[in-house]
């Protein structure tokens, strides 16, 4: 619904902004014709204005902190396991530690100072979105290997809660992370399109990154047009449904 303010209607204005500790801006307006006296100008009441962006979308993405003793666990994980392509998907799409989808490595090979830094981020997180994160979850992870000519398409994880990626090796330039626009009808709109309604933001790649997101958002990796190979760390975390509907949360 558009609402009007009732305004004079001279033939020039000039608006005043002022910041207030509220977060509003008050606008005085002030109407003179054009060339009079500035100065002389008669002042309107204040209208409070604000522009509030609805709807964001919680995407977070930091640096590990013990990026060393991480960087070995994966190290010794990636020597014992075997890539393997999921039969359903294209043969350019990348591999995977498990093509079901249904092991948590974390668990499985002991990732404990992975698991900690995991931990660390997502209280983070999920006191960024006013979330109780003492809310027990589990875990669902895999690796990814993305050779030449390899992508990720386009997807979401489900029902899980969060999903997140952490990289292991990469050189920046074996494909992007590509996040999309969940508000279609704002690219319907030439005005919010260009500058605040990107179809899709990229997110370049970096060892030690982890990113952490809903997990219903839409995503994808680019191709990897170098002869460099991407592996990454992917999971999924499911919170206890139960203590949510006991009103723990």
């Amino acid at each position: 619904m558009r609402v009007r303010v009732p305004l004079p209607a001279p033939k020039e204005h000039i608006y005043n902004i002022a910041e207030y500790g509220s977060g509003l801006s008050a606008w005085s307006h002030k109407p003179r014709t054009a060339g009079s006296n500035p100065a002389s100008a008669t002042k309107f009441k204040n209208y409070f204005m604000t522009t509030q962006f609805l709807f964001p979308i919680p995407v977070y993405s930091s640096e590990v902190k013990d990026i060393g003793n991480i960087q070995v666990e994966f190290k010794k994980v990636l020597e014992v396991i075997e890539f393997k392509k999921k039969d359903i998907w294209h043969s350019d799409i990348q591999l995977l530690s498990d093509p079901t989808f249904s092991e948590d490595l974390i668990r499985k090979h002991n990732l404990k100072y992975f698991e900690k830094e995991l931990f660390y981020h997502l209280v983070k997180y999920a006191k960024s979105v006013g979330f109780d994160y003492n809310i027990p979850y589990k875990t669902i992870s895999w690796l990814t290997e993305t050779t030449k000519g390899q992508y990720s398409h386009r997807h979401s994880h489900g029902p899980c809660d969060v999903s997140g990626v952490y990289y292991v090796q990469t050189t920046g330039k074996d494909g992007d992370l590509w996040i999309e626009n969940a508000m279609n009808q704002m690219l319907e709109s030439s005005l919010f399109f260009w500058k605040y309604s990107p179809e899709r933001m990229y997110i370049k790649p970096k060892v030690g990154q982890l990113i952490l997101f809903p997990s219903w958002l839409k995503h994808g990796i680019n191709r990897n047009e170098t002869d460099s190979k991407r592996i990454s760390f992917s999971f999924n975390i499911f919170f206890d449904r139960t203590a949510i509907y006991a009103g723990l949360v």
